[in-house]
């Protein structure tokens, strides 16, 4: 895991429909893409919006964003959703900070 935030940047929130978004980051290993898809793979679709300097891999049924991240950076940041976590999510998964919180929607009262 390379990080473990929520984010509050305006591009997750108009992407997500939600702020403060629970991100975390999955390092490329080898030079290879860290999120595997494995069903379903070809329903997948992505897009670099309009200054190209993010991507986002998404369902082309349902709209969901698989991963995403900064176009040429050695990670990327999934959802903890993503995992299929029944109940709790595990103390590994749970957010260690905000980030762009200088961007939030609303203050946030937490102990991160």
């Amino acid at each position: 895991m390379v990080f473990n935030w929520l984010c509050h940047c305006k591009n997750c929130h108009f992407n997500r429909g939600v702020s403060p978004v629970h991100l975390i980051g999955v390092r490329n290993l080898d030079g290879k893409m860290p999120v595997v898809v494995t069903k379903g793979g070809g329903n997948l679709t992505s897009y670099e919006g309009t200054r190209k300097t993010v991507s986002r891999v998404f369902c082309k049924t349902c709209g969901c964003i698989v991963h995403q991240g900064p176009i040429g950076a050695s990670f990327r940041a999934v959802s903890p959703v993503t995992f299929h976590v029944k109940g709790q999510l595990p103390e590994k998964y749970k957010p260690t900070m905000h980030i762009n919180y200088e961007s939030r929607m609303f203050d946030v009262r937490t102990s991160l």
